[in-house]
């Protein structure tokens, strides 16, 4: 299996027909009593399961995860880590799902939308989203600045499996005042080094989103966790078609 990570978007609109019917010809997702038919998250995990058998192969079919120690999902017996995100606003609903090899991996997915928060809350998640990519330019604290930050910390947090609250408390977001910008720098860094990780933004060409033009007010903010020195994947479309959906659970031209 390749240790290279796939990123996939999902227009959970544009390929909500297609999703229901691959799922109804071949029944990929594990009993449960929390996904509501044709809701986002059940529309998610459908194509979650797509890809992983994608990568891991039809044997993984219904197959539940289990929790790791480390607090993340994982398909017993298969060395393959996975991360998904899913968001909605004003008639919109994406999901983005990663794949790859054994390592660190957490996505997260946002759309632009205004925040409800404090100044000196949103000064404290900018600075630590900042603190994973040293070397970018400082993020503004503005709506904008702190919707990336938060999809960087998002996406740390699932590839540690210690949950966003801890994570913001760890980097000065939470619970601690106004770290210094060292500390919180220092923090970040040490994260990083523990997990073998690095945190990116992704950004999404217009092949990606089957009608950009609609969906031009609307910005999608995304980040992803992995392992250090792996290539970055560039995001790829989600097929709409069935039959399109049911070849990529069985192919990985990657």
């Amino acid at each position: 299996m390749p240790a290279a990570v796939e990123a996939w978007l999902v227009d959970l609109v544009h390929c909500r027909d297609g999703l229901l019917t691959a799922e109804a010809a071949t029944a990929r997702l594990a009993p449960s009593h929390d996904l509501v038919p044709g809701s986002e998250r059940h529309l998610s995990h459908i194509a979650l399961r797509v890809l992983l058998a994608r990568a891991a192969g039809p044997g993984i079919a219904r197959v539940p995860f289990e929790i790791d120690p480390g607090g993340r999902p994982e398909l017993p017996g298969r060395p393959v880590r996975f991360s998904l995100s899913h968001t909605s606003r004003e008639g919109r609903a994406l999901a983005l799902v990663a794949v790859g090899g054994d390592g660190p991996l957490g996505v997260d997915l946002e759309l632009s939308r205004p925040l409800r928060l404090g100044p000196s809350h949103q000064r404290a998640i900018a600075r630590a989203g900042s603190a994973l990519r040293p070397a970018d330019r400082q993020l503004d604290d503005d709506d904008t600045g702190t919707l990336c930050a938060w999809t960087r910390l998002e996406a740390l947090a699932k590839a540690d499996g210690c949950g966003m609250a801890r994570v913001l408390t760890r980097l000065g977001a939470r619970g601690h005042g106004d770290l210094p910008a060292a500390e919180v720098a220092a923090r970040a860094a040490a994260m990083l080094a523990r997990l073998g990780a690095a945190v990116h933004d992704l950004s999404f060409a217009a092949s990606a989103d089957p009608d950009p033009a609609s969906h031009a007010a609307s910005r999608v903010f995304a980040a992803i966790a992995m392992g250090a020195g792996l290539p970055l994947p560039a995001p790829r479309a989600f097929p709409a078609r069935p039959e399109l959906i049911g070849a990529l659970a069985v192919s990985n031209d990657a």
